[in-house]
Order: structure tokens, then sequence, then C-alpha cells
């Protein structure tokens, strides 16, 4: 009787454990990509914010997206973002899935940034994708780092819309 009750905790214990690994992978992780999510980011944000060590916030958005999926189809436009994200992680230290076609990277390294987002930039003959990079060195508050890399991404969006035109 004893080693039935046994098996009957341990069976209980490894479900409860899979269910706790599957809930903390859908809170942490987005589904698509299999890269960091947006919640995730914004605890690492914090993190890194109360380190007071320099880094970078790097935003990254997919110039106009919408006709990516509308001309090549869903499925392209998903893989797409799946080799963002992939190439993101190779290059960076943590990436994360902002939300549709938006991702952000937290960095200590500060060397070669640009650059690092030029060589995945060429990878994708596709696309064109857009990105803002702020660091603490120059600003004091996350809300001014954050606000910073958005206004610098949307500086380059525009900029490459009126190249295009």
């Amino acid at each position: 009787m004893l080693i039935v009750i046994c098996g009957i905790l341990c069976i209980a214990l490894a479900v409860s454990l899979w269910k706790t690994r599957k809930y903390y992978k859908m809170a942490y992780y987005d589904g698509l990509t299999g890269i960091y999510n947006r919640t995730y980011f914004e605890e690492e944000f914090e993190n890194f914010f109360r380190e007071k060590k320099n880094f970078a916030l790097v935003m990254i958005d997919i110039d106009n997206f919408k006709i990516v999926n509308d001309t090549l189809g869903h499925a392209k436009g998903d893989q797409i973002l799946i080799d963002l994200a992939r190439k993101l992680e190779e290059y960076f230290e943590f990436s994360f899935r902002y939300g549709g076609d938006e991702f952000v990277v937290l960095e200590k390294d500060l060397k070669n940034l640009e650059e690092k987002l030029r060589t995945i930039q060429d990878v994708f003959s596709e696309v064109m994708f857009s990105f803002g990079i702020s660091t603490l060195q120059e600003f004091s508050t996350k809300g001014q780092l954050f606000e910073n890399a958005d206004s610098r991404m949307y500086l380059q969006k525009k900029a490459h819309k009126t190249k295009a035109s």
C-alpha cells in the first residue's frame, strides 16, 4: 500500500513540475520565436538599471512588416520573425520580442553595436529594420532610456521611408 501511495505522489509531483515549467515558459518566452518576451524584458530592464553599470537598450522594428505579410504571406512573415530572433540571440546578451514586429536588446558590451545590427540586417534581403540605441551613460531614468531608444528607432524608420520615396 505504501508503495502505491509513493508512486501516486511521485506522479503528482512530476505533473506539478511539468506544469510549473510550462507556465514559466508561457510567462517569459515568446510562443512564436522562442526568445524572451516583453514580461521578461521588463524584469531584466529593471535588473540592468538597478546594477547602475552602463548598458545599451536597443529597440528594433521591422519596416513595413504588414506589406511583407500581405505580399509574401504570414508563414514567411513568421519565419522572418523567427530568423531575426535567432540572429539577435546569436549577437547579443539578452534579446526580447517586445510585440508584433518589435524587438528589444539589452547589452552590456557596448562595442560595435551598430556594426552588429548592420551585419544582421545584411542577412535579410526581404526586409529592412530600424533600430534606436540608448545607453545608461546618456540617460538617468528608465523612462528616458526607453523613450530615447524608441525615438531614435522611429527617426531611422522615417529616414528609411523618405529614402524609399
